[in-house]
């Protein structure tokens, strides 16, 4: 049978040694109808620079600007240039295996397949590393394949999700459209994990801000997805953040022997966690002791945020 047409469209911005991994394991794929379609966003460490020395070297690999902030418009424009069939995202900070592409493809028999996601391990885990893995149907963009028919149909991603949850939109909007979207657990790539401390966690919980524009546009799909305990799963349970932060304030006016407790509890608990990890400097550690009690309240408060300012949104893209 012959293999379609497949793009690898992969945005990129100022990652140029990681860029260099992805592309070299993309380009030993054992699946041979291909072409990589690599967005640069305008970086100033010659990744721009490195990309164009591979289209010049590998026909497969064709290059493309795009300076308007965001991956979106990275990606829509990876979509508007693609020629295959079959459009597969990935991140720059990804390394596929060889049989990758292959087995991602593979579902596409089935014509009810609109799409599918893959399987993503981490190269290093724990608290001082952002990771990104799954073994079950995760609406991830950076091993996703889809049809092209499809994407063109709902015009790519929604530019509305700035930092967080266009994957999960597109993916949805692509059931939505009357297709199922599957997983499949042979197609495995590696993210490259980068060493992260406490306060870039604390930031990171700003992508629950769009979780209000997700559960405005898709109801029934947040529900069944993301809903635990009859509330949305991100607010479990960092809805009592809130509270305990009063109830510990209320002690620490009248009964401070209750709130050293609490402290020495919350210290022992934490300080435990962490004499398991064998990264991060006893800065980091301390740091994130310090801070830690935040990253709940953070995503309690960046959840509100969201779903009050997308709570009049259009729902159509």
């Amino acid at each position: 049978m012959k293999e379609k047409l497949v793009s690898v469209i992969i945005s990129v911005f100022n990652r140029k040694e990681l860029m260099k991994k992805t592309l070299d394991a993309m380009l030993k794929s054992d699946y041979k109808n291909y072409e990589v379609v690599a967005v640069d966003g305008g970086s100033a460490d010659g990744t721009l620079e490195m990309l164009e020395e591979y289209s010049k070297k590998n026909k497969k690999v064709r290059t493309f600007l795009d300076r308007t902030p965001g991956r979106n418009a990275a990606r829509n424009t990876g979509i508007s240039n693609a020629k295959g069939e079959i459009l597969i995202f990935v991140d720059s900070d990804c390394v596929v295996r060889r049989n990758w592409m292959k087995e991602i493809t593979k579902p596409f028999s089935d014509g009810k397949i609109g799409g599918v996601i893959g399987r993503t391990i981490a190269d290093k885990k724990g608290v001082f590393w952002y990771h990104m893995e799954n073994d079950y149907l995760q609406f991830i963009g950076h091993n996703s394949a889809y049809r092209k028919s499809v994407i063109k149909k709902i015009r790519g991603f929604d530019p509305r999700f700035k930092t967080a949850k266009e994957d999960t939109d597109l993916a949805w909007r692509v059931i939505e459209s009357g297709y199922d979207v599957v997983y499949c657990k042979n197609a495995v790539m590696t993210h490259l994990s980068k060493k992260v401390g406490i306060k870039y966690r604390i930031k990171n919980q700003r992508t629950y801000v769009y979780d209000g524009l997700l559960l405005r546009k898709h109801g029934d799909l947040y529900r069944k997805y993301f809903y635990d305990k009859g509330m949305p799963a991100p607010l479990w349970p960092s809805i009592l953040s809130p509270f305990l932060l009063l109830a510990f304030a209320y002690f620490l006016v009248f009964y401070r022997i209750i709130a050293v407790a609490a402290i020495i509890i919350y210290v022992i608990i934490v300080g435990s966690k962490l004499a398991r990890e064998n990264d991060g400097s006893l800065k980091d550690k301390t740091a994130f002791i310090l801070l830690s009690w935040m990253l709940p309240l953070s995503r309690f408060y960046n959840f509100c945020y969201g779903y009050i300012k997308f709570r009049k949104s259009r729902i159509s893209h």
